[in-house]
């Protein structure tokens, strides 16, 4: 297993008078040495995050997640033409919105769907006073806000609390429509008190039709239950089933698909269960995955406790793509970052061939991206800087063209003098890795046009595995100088510029 591969030293900067390549044998590339990169992405598409959840209706893509603001939880919904751009901005009301959750707190696991002509925001959350002899955890309830409008940036009402039957924990809620129907399936404790290892079931319940707000009276007052971690992979670290996702399969079948295991340890994996019946709220009408769809595979792809996902469709329509969190590395626990990965299917059955976690992929299909990587080896190296070079093999390089910089103790730097395409909104992505231990350097600096910004680069573990810490900016027309600053426990490999 690789981990820490030799480098070869291949170029050392002597001072900052190098210039960045722009010689006519670099076939591809613009004039100041950028190159075209409008039909690909790189993973993660968000350094930070958990419980992701996206969201397409109409020809738009929402993201929610959730934060406390001045002291009060609160939503947060981030929308983009893009699949793969979903960047945050909260300096512009336009394309992310904060929505205050009154009299809760501790939001958990947001989604959000759109459903007969109002925005329902479905979440996990906590009263403000409780009084559980499980302490906040126990107290966790479902909860939901509906917009007043069609519009999704527009007002919301106040948390209602769902009435979940038998009133007990429940946490990761999530909505399905189906056959004229809809529902509400979330992860519960068996008890009114946490038990052994834990144990997190699924149960299902019917909505009362047309709202989601309201959920129907059963005629024994429970809920049903249908699925428990009876299997091996279910268990490893706690006994638990969370995160319920619904989706359908091509010919119209349920999958719910959810993640198992304890989630903060390797063995946290994405399984589902298939509707075989008409009667979501039977358990033996559903069929559970034999194994798990995504499960860590540490020896090739990196990909480390894939958990807690949605599904969405491709610009066009005619892909699926999964958006899961993952560990940042083997026993990071709950330190991860978001991801998307092509799903597809064999007759109704999901199928998901992982890639490796910093492999550049193809743009989900319809995906339109304007995108313009430099190469930190071809950009002008200020002293202390030095190009490295990545072996080759097993598929374990991960640096753009296996070249990037390293630095010195204390110093070092790359520069880029871009020729920017416009004037306006732009996401600079840094690629970088972070290999030393969590006690080094956290963040370092960027110099754009001559503005000290903060950039973070958190700890990565590995030399040869990279990952993105995007900055939202605004570049002036012409010429732009972008300086990353170095610190001797980074490698940098590119960055990207993505036009807004």
């Amino acid at each position: 297993m690789k981990r820490f591969r030799n480098l070869i030293t291949v170029t050392l900067a002597a001072a900052v008078s190098l210039t960045a390549c722009t010689c006519s044998a670099c076939d591809g590339r613009l004039p100041d040495g950028g190159i075209e990169m409008n039909d690909t992405f790189y993973n993660p598409v968000n350094l930070v995050g958990n419980d992701p959840w996206y969201y397409k209706h109409g020809d738009t893509y929402h993201y929610i997640t959730c934060t406390t603001r001045d002291g009060q939880a609160t939503l947060v919904i981030t929308r983009s033409k893009s699949l793969t751009t979903l960047y945050p901005d909260y300096e512009d009301s336009q394309v992310t919105i904060f929505i205050p959750a009154l009299g809760v707190q501790s939001i958990w696991a947001p989604e959000m769907f759109f459903f007969g002509g109002h925005w329902y925001l479905l979440f996990t959350a906590a009263p403000l006073v409780y009084d559980h002899p499980d302490g906040i955890d126990g107290a966790r309830r479902t909860y939901i806000m509906k917009s007043e409008t069609e519009d999704a940036f527009g007002e919301y009402g106040r948390p209602i609390k769902l009435e979940l039957p038998q009133d007990k924990r429940s946490i990761d809620a999530t909505f399905m429509d189906y056959n004229g129907k809809q529902y509400v399936v979330w992860s519960g404790w068996p008890n009114d008190v946490h038990t052994a290892f834990w144990t997190q079931n699924l149960y299902i319940t019917q909505l009362v039709t047309g709202d989601p707000t309201k959920v129907k009276d059963t005629s024994d007052g429970a809920r049903y239950l249908i699925s428990e971690p009876k299997e091996p992979w279910e268990r490893l670290g706690s006994s638990q089933n969370e995160g319920p996702c619904v989706t359908f399969a091509p010919d119209g079948t349920p999958i719910l698909m959810y993640s198992a295991s304890y989630s903060g340890s390797d063995g946290y994996c994405i399984a589902y269960l298939k509707l075989l019946g008409d009667d979501p709220l039977k358990q033996d009408g559903w069929e559970k995955s034999k194994e798990p769809l995504m499960q860590t595979e540490l020896l090739e792809k990196d990909v480390i406790s894939p958990g807690h996902n949605s599904v969405v469709k491709s610009p066009d329509g005619t892909e699926d793509w999964i958006v899961y969190h993952a560990a940042k590395y083997s026993g990071a626990g709950w330190d991860r970052t978001i991801r998307l990965q092509k799903m597809t299917w064999d007759g109704n059955t999901p199928v998901v061939e992982l890639a490796a976690y910093t492999q550049e992929l193809p743009l989900p299909s319809g995906d339109k991206s304007e995108k313009v990587r430099y190469e930190a080896e071809d950009a002008i190296l200020l002293e202390g800087s030095e190009v490295v070079e990545f072996e080759e093999g097993n598929g374990f390089s991960y640096a753009s063209q296996n070249k990037a910089v390293a630095f010195a103790e204390g110093q070092g730097g790359v520069s880029f003098d871009v020729t920017a395409k416009r004037a306006g909104k732009a996401v600079i992505s840094f690629r970088y890795s972070n290999a030393q231990d969590t006690a080094s350097v956290k963040t370092t600096e960027i110099l754009l046009n001559g503005e000290e910004k903060t950039l973070p680069v958190p700890y990565t573990r590995y030399e040869e595995v990279f990952t993105l810490s995007q900055m939202n900016v605004t570049l002036k027309e012409g010429r732009n100088v972008i300086t990353f600053l170095g610190k001797s426990n980074l490698i940098f490999d590119c960055l990207i510029i993505t036009y807004l």
